[in-house]
Parts: structure tokens; sequence; C-alpha cells
């Protein structure tokens, strides 16, 4: 579908979108991967927008949406990755755009406020007085699970989940005694830590024997999903998988059994 036509089709919804004015900066979640995914208000703000930063998550099916118009700035953003661009030259090019009345759009993987650094970055711009909007993303836990027929809640099985990383600034490791004991785990960008994850885990009291998934590349056409046990997450090689990866770990994953079968799964990629 062309640019014009996407924006004739937004043009055609019945709710009106809020404008996108010049000098605003929209902070907006692309969901995990596929552009199906995307929620109809980011999309009305790729089609709208005079400068979109991205993170290295966004996928080129959905990179083929942006007009030709609209010039794109990659940020990087990848595990110890040296063309990684610093955060603050990020908050420092979003807001000298805005300054230069052109309506910004900052583009992430998954939401922008759950482990996306789109709350940092939305201070920095309050803090420069720019004008801001905050679209929510289908969150990579949620596409994840629901096409690993993984439910995240089981009345029958637990009353919390914990969501959680392994990484802080500067590359520190955080460790895992701020999850709620023993609640079924989804952990984002842990791969390169999960052997030591693991090991923290077993002290606490998880079982070796308990359930995790290891899902790559959720809702791209790519993805995959490798089912083992905490135990041998304790040897794994992280170089094995690709990312971005998701693992969760808890009983939810032996509900699975019972539904994957009945999962459609025709593909939407072409």
């Amino acid at each position: 579908m062309s640019s014009t036509s996407i924006t004739d089709a937004l043009n055609a919804l019945p709710v009106p979108f809020v404008p996108f004015h010049k000098g605003d900066v929209w902070i907006a979640g692309a969901g995990p991967g596929a552009p199906h995914l995307l929620t109809l208000e980011t999309l009305y703000a790729i089609q709208h927008a005079d400068v979109m930063f991205h993170d290295a998550l966004i996928t080129n099916d959905i990179l083929a949406l942006v007009p030709q118009k609209t010039r794109v700035i990659l940020t990087g953003k990848r595990y110890r990755c040296k063309d990684s661009c610093d955060q603050v030259d990020i908050h420092q090019q979003m807001i000298e755009a805005a300054q230069k009345n052109k309506r910004v759009l900052r583009l992430k993987g998954g939401d922008p406020l759950l482990f996306a650094r789109g709350g940092e970055e939305a201070i920095a711009l309050a803090r420069a007085k720019i004008r801001i909007r905050i679209l929510p993303g289908i969150s990579a836990a949620f596409a994840a699970c629901a096409n690993a027929a993984i439910p995240l809640t089981h009345r029958d099985h637990h009353s919390a989940i914990t969501f959680a990383t392994a990484t802080l600034q500067q590359d520190k490791t955080a460790p895992m005694s701020h999850i709620l004991e023993k609640t079924p785990l989804i952990l984002y960008m842990v791969m390169h830590q999960l052997r030591a994850i693991a090991q923290q885990l077993i002290d606490m009291g998880y079982s070796p024997q308990d359930h995790v998934a290891i899902i790559e590349n959720a809702s791209r056409a790519n993805e995959k999903i490798t089912e083992t046990r905490l135990q041998q997450c304790l040897t794994i090689d992280p170089s094995l998988y690709d990312t971005p990866a998701l693992v969760i770990i808890g009983s939810i994953i032996r509900l699975r059994s019972i539904i994957k079968d009945y999962m459609k799964r025709e593909s939407t990629h072409r």
C-alpha cells in the first residue's frame, strides 16, 4: 500500500486523530515488529512526521511505510554495539529538531514506556519545554506469549506476574532479588546474562526443573520458540539465539501444550 493510500484510509476513519503539530515530539511504540501490530495512531504519526528517529528494533516492513519525504535517523541501541547512539545525543537531536519546528517522531520497538527508555526521553523533552505525546505499543511480551499460546495469567496457576530486565545503566547486571517470589517471569534483554540469572533464581528457590520458553523475533516471519528448563539455562550459549529475544519462566508454559496445536498459524508475511 502506498503512503498516499494509507493516509487516505486513516483520514476515512470515523474518529479523528489528534493533530500532529509542528514543534511537537511524539514518542510511539511500534510493537514487536510485524507491521499489522502497529496501532492506528502510530501509523498516523509515521505518515505525518517530518523527522523520525527510530531504534534498531524497527523492522524493514515498518520502515517501508515511512513516506519518502520524511527524514529517517537510526539511533541504534543494540547490546554492547559500538555503533549505538549515546542516549544524551538522542535527546539533544530530538530537541533541536523540535526547536526547528519539525514534527518529530521517536519510534521505538514494543511499548515506549516498558524497558525502552521512553520515560528518560519524555523527561528530557519536558525539561526543554517541548510538547510531547506518548503513543502506546504492543509490548513484545504480549505478542510473544499470544503467538506462543502461553497465557500471561491464569487463575489456577498464579495471582501475579513479573516483568524484568537484567540491564541497568553502564552495562551493570541487575540482581533478580527485586522480583516477586516464584511468580512467572517475563525477562527482557537477558540472553547474554541468562546463565547468571538462572543461577540466581535457583538460589532464590526456583526449581531447576521450572519450565522456560525462549522466544526470538516475536511476531516476525523468523519467530522461533524454544522450550527448555531452568537447569539447562545454566550452560546455555547465548550466541545461538537471535535477538530480540524474551525469556519466560514458570508453570504458565505448561499450558502451551494444551493450546498450541489449535493455534491458527497462517502467515501474514509475503
